[in-house]
């Protein structure tokens, strides 16, 4: 009866040391409730679940392109020059006697390396593309300004990673990522090649003003985004 007594009392206190010890365990959550991920068809996509084309940002209501791994148009290794078309500003229709509405096209031409248009290409050639595929059923997408770029990094990364949140983003590269800002000065190394536009690096945080026909890499954004619907 003793032992009996004896063993259950040592059952006890193993099962509370158990309960400090090893606490139950929630199911793991995401990292951030800030962002959303997006089908290709413009559906929410639970936080677990995939796959998934794009991120919504909650926070600033800015849809993003997702980069891959598969070669495709949107792939993450794919390079280009910087090359808008675009409005020109009342002073470019003055002084060049464009009518106003005219596009205007500002940058370097086909210095990238990507496999979009059986050519060298440039960031043009990614929107375009993207916006004929109606990527995540939205479109008027277009290069991000720097600001919107600089949004959405984070001090909340692993080490040794991009300073994004990779959950949402992957596949970001060590390099240049192009901002639809331009700069009329660019960098000393680079000053020689006049005007450039800025890019955003995601693991050092060296944000150059790089000349126009440089090779670097992309992520689109759009503001076309009442179509998303929850269904989860």
């Amino acid at each position: 009866m003793k032992l009996r007594i004896l063993s259950s009392l040592l059952l006890f206190v193993f099962v509370v040391i158990g309960l400090f010890v090893f606490p139950h365990q929630r199911p793991s959550e995401p990292a951030s409730t800030r962002y959303s991920k997006i089908s290709l068809n413009g559906l929410f996509v639970s936080p677990w679940q995939g796959p998934w084309s794009c991120i919504y940002d909650q926070k600033t209501k800015l849809l993003w392109e997702k980069k891959t791994d598969d070669e495709g148009v949107h792939h993450a290794n794919w390079t280009y020059s910087w090359l808008i078309n675009s409005n020109p500003f009342e002073s470019d229709l003055k002084s060049t006697q464009m009518p106003k509405g005219t596009t205007k096209i500002q940058g370097a031409s086909n210095k990238g390396d990507c496999h979009l248009v059986g050519q060298q290409c440039d960031t043009q050639d990614l929107v375009d593309a993207t916006n004929n595929e109606q990527l995540c059923g939205a479109t008027r997408w277009r290069l991000p300004t720097y600001h919107e770029l600089n949004s959405i990094r984070t001090s909340r990364h692993r080490i040794g990673t991009a300073t994004i949140d990779t959950d949402f983003f992957p596949f970001i590269l060590s390099g240049d990522y192009w901002s639809a800002t331009k700069e009329p000065k660019l960098d000393a190394i680079y000053s020689r090649h006049g005007k450039g536009a800025r890019s955003v690096n995601f693991f050092n945080n060296n944000d150059l003003r790089l000349p126009y026909q440089n090779a670097a890499f992309v992520i689109l954004v759009s503001d076309d985004t009442s179509h998303l619907t929850i269904t989860y």
